[in-house]
């Protein structure tokens, strides 16, 4: 719900806003501040987790464009360029709900 003259609530359950500008989402909020309205969330102690299917965990952070995707990649020679690389499918996993040690053999 982020945007001009957006104002997140205890009402918005399950909603999040990133500030885009000064004043966006809450009062006296800065650029790139993020709010998040829900119940329940596990407390990590400041960390990011995985294997989310457990227990309701958010976490706001850049996503490794590799992070649980089926790759195919040139190993001989090394490919020095990644270039010969690619993503084949996400599974049944949505991006984000993946375990950090998943494998796909």
């Amino acid at each position: 719900m982020s945007g001009p003259r957006s104002l997140i609530t205890d009402a918005n359950l399950w909603s999040y806003c990133v500030a885009d500008n000064h004043g966006e989402c809450r009062p006296g909020s800065a650029k790139n501040d993020t709010f998040l309205v829900g119940t329940g969330f596990y407390d990590a102690k400041g960390y990011c987790i995985t294997n989310t299917y457990d227990f309701t965990a958010p976490c706001f952070t850049g996503a490794n464009p590799k992070g649980d995707w089926a790759m195919q990649i040139q190993i001989d020679p090394i490919d020095t360029t990644a270039t010969r690389m690619r993503r084949l499918t996400l599974g049944l996993a949505a991006p984000g709900m993946h375990w950090t040690f998943q494998t796909w053999f």
